[in-house]
């Protein structure tokens, strides 16, 4: 039975080290994932990697946490997901800020805890609101990234105009 829990945990530890921490600089200590990498993609990217770090909220809440633990660690995304997709600021945001290990942290901190000092032998089985309630946490906050990044781009605010100017830019210029 613990196999189980560990093997969702795991899940959650993957996923936050592949998008926050796998890759490696050389010749320094500094480490970033695919959150900056695909953040750089104007218009999507930032609301991608934000569904695709909900995952860890469906697996907090296929282990119990509790709603406010949920609520924070959908914070956290939000608050990563936004700033983000500022260009260039945003992915080095991303790239310092590291959320998603924050949340797979504190998953496993509160899993380990448990309810007084227990934890759970195996996961919950799958119920409706244990999709609902992590959808209804994130969905808002996935469709103010993506409206946000299609403002930056009709402004000519984004990666691709920053480092592409005219004719490469959203608008054309006449």
């Amino acid at each position: 039975m613990m196999k189980s829990i560990r093997y969702t945990e795991v899940h959650a530890e993957r996923l936050a080290h592949l998008l926050d921490d796998a890759f490696h600089i050389p010749g320094t200590r500094m480490r970033f994932g695919l959150d900056p990498l695909i953040g750089l993609l104007p218009l999507v990217g930032d609301s991608f990697v934000t569904a695709w770090g909900a995952v860890i909220l469906f697996i907090a809440r296929r282990l119990n946490v509790s709603s406010g633990t949920m609520v924070t660690m959908a914070i956290h995304l939000a608050i990563n997901g936004l700033v983000g997709s500022i260009p260039i600021f945003g992915d080095a945001f991303s790239f310092g800020i590291k959320c998603h290990a924050k949340n797979a942290a504190r998953l496993l901190r509160t899993v380990k805890q448990g309810k007084e000092g227990a934890c759970p032998l195996s996961p919950s089985p799958l119920r409706v609101t244990d999709i609902t309630f992590p959808l209804a946490l994130i969905t808002p906050a996935i469709a103010m990234i993506f409206f946000l990044g299609l403002w930056l781009w009709e402004h000519d605010l984004s990666f691709v105009s920053v480092f592409f100017p005219p004719p490469y830019s959203s608008r054309s210029t006449k």
